[in-house]
């Protein structure tokens, strides 16, 4: 079973949340839409980042949305390594 139909077949789906990104976003005041305006990003790759459907953003996707929180990317997207450690 893969990663993404093992979440949705979840039933504790906070599980699968990056709250590194998300606490990081709305303690900025920042909604979905808004930080992914802030980066150039979609809301589609933001929100799945944050409920890690998209485990591997990418060094300029993630470097953006870093830029745009003022953090470093390792803060915000430990969760995203630890599950792909998690799936080899």
């Amino acid at each position: 079973m893969g990663i993404l139909t093992a979440r949705m077949n979840s039933k504790r789906q906070d599980d699968y949340y990056n709250f590194n990104l998300r606490n990081t976003r709305i303690s900025a005041g920042y909604t979905v839409s808004q930080l992914a305006e802030k980066a150039g990003e979609s809301y589609l790759t933001i929100s799945s980042l944050e409920r890690l459907r998209l485990l591997s953003p990418g060094q300029i996707i993630a470097g953006k949305i870093a830029e745009a929180l003022g953090k470093e990317v390792v803060e915000l997207f430990q969760d995203n390594l630890r599950e792909i450690a998690r799936e080899v």
